[in-house]
């Protein structure tokens, strides 16, 4: 029978010191990332300037504030479901970016689908497009894969 190989203490100290190494690089290029997604969007002609504080997400007459969770649409609030909200701030985190039910709602709410059913996005969709007014207009419905917010264009959608 073969000895199975312990660790030594230098060795899970040596493992300990490059996890440390890699987390800090990886959160140092999400950073990076995050500047970079900060910048492209102000040069976007839809979104307001960026502010100082970085829990609040911007697009025109649009503001959604991570942190106490509001949202403002021409200074009046809107009140949305979570699931609701945490869908626009995917939206508004992810412009441009075609997802499907699937990933939509994984990255708002953290977990799989599962049992929900695809379906319901849509009827959170619709929810969205009218409560947004206007803004909702930018929801786009990509036929074959799901939905995907897009500042730059002003989509007709069936409801």
């Amino acid at each position: 029978m073969g000895s199975r190989h312990m660790p030594l203490p230098d060795e899970i100290n040596s493992f300990a010191n490059l996890l440390a190494q890699l987390h800090a690089a990886v959160q140092t290029q999400q950073r990076r990332i995050d500047d970079l997604e900060t910048q492209l969007r102000s040069l976007s002609p839809n979104h307001s300037p960026p502010t100082s504080n970085p829990s609040q997400l911007h697009f025109g007459p649009l503001l959604l504030d991570r942190s106490s969770h509001r949202i403002l649409l021409d200074g009046h609030p809107i009140h949305l479901t979570p699931i609701e909200f945490d869908i626009l701030r995917v939206f508004l985190e992810h412009p441009d970016q075609a997802m499907t039910r699937d990933q939509l709602f994984e990255l708002a709410t953290g977990k799989p689908i599962g049992d929900t059913g695809t379906r319901t996005i849509d009827v959170y969709i619709r929810h969205l497009r009218q409560a947004l007014d206007n803004v909702g207009q930018h929801i786009e419905t990509v036929r074959g894969i799901g939905y995907r917010f897009s500042p730059q264009t002003h989509p007709h959608h069936p409801q």
